[in-house]
């Protein structure tokens, strides 16, 4: 990992209510670990593409999608606001693809198990 990836990552440690808009600060936690992981796989050693990012996303959010603490986690804003860090964390490991909100929450209700 690069200084700058470190140091970003770091910065996800500094923010304990980092906001999601999610309704709960459970919510937002859940966003926030997802999130994460997502970055975490970016900056690893294996290349990832875009598919297996989504992928890696989309089976989280299903996980927790039809809980009622996170039922709200396809709604617009988390979705974006998760999208927004995982971008720059694509960007910063020189990938030359892109991803939006929509495909996020594609991504939750093609993993969806109920």
């Amino acid at each position: 990992m690069t200084e700058e990836e470190t140091t970003y990552l770091e910065w996800f440690d500094t923010k304990p209510k980092l906001g999601f808009e999610m309704f709960t600060n459970a919510g937002n936690k859940k966003c926030k670990q997802i999130t994460v992981s997502s970055i975490k796989k970016i900056f690893s050693k294996k290349k990832v593409t875009k598919e297996e990012l989504l992928e890696h996303i989309g089976k989280r959010i299903a996980k927790v999608m039809d809980k009622p603490a996170f039922e709200e986690i396809t709604d617009t804003e988390p979705p974006y606001v998760i999208k927004q860090y995982v971008m720059r964390a694509v960007k910063m490991a020189g990938y030359a693809w892109e991803f939006d909100a929509y495909d996020v929450s594609d991504a939750a209700y093609k993993f969806k198990t109920t």
